[in-house]
Formats: C-alpha cells, structure tokens, sequence
C-alpha cells in the first residue's frame, strides 16, 4: 500500500506498542517518525527491552 513505507509518522499517545508501530512503518533509509507522547514510568520499564529499530 506505501511501497515500502510512510515518508513521516507521528506518535500522540504516550503507548509504547504506538511508538514502536511508528517507527516501524517508516521508509527505510528517509522517514521520520516523530513521538510526542510519554509514557508513564511503570510502562517504560515493564516494555523496555532494550532494542530500537535501526
């Protein structure tokens, strides 16, 4: 459907699973997703696993 992926995304809510999908569904190589949500401290924790999309 976007041939390879959204030019931008944007992140609201403060859900880690939302920016994770934000970042994901970026193009490779020139998208940008930009999260302007934070999550509470108790969700940080519990879904940080260490590993960030390259």
């Amino acid at each position: 459907m976007t041939d390879g992926g959204v030019d931008r995304s944007a992140e609201r809510t403060g859900s880690v699973q939302a920016m994770i999908q934000a970042f994901e569904c970026v193009h490779d190589g020139w998208g940008v997703a930009v999260l302007v949500g934070v999550p509470s401290k108790k969700r940080c924790l519990q879904d940080s696993s260490g590993e960030f999309p390259e």
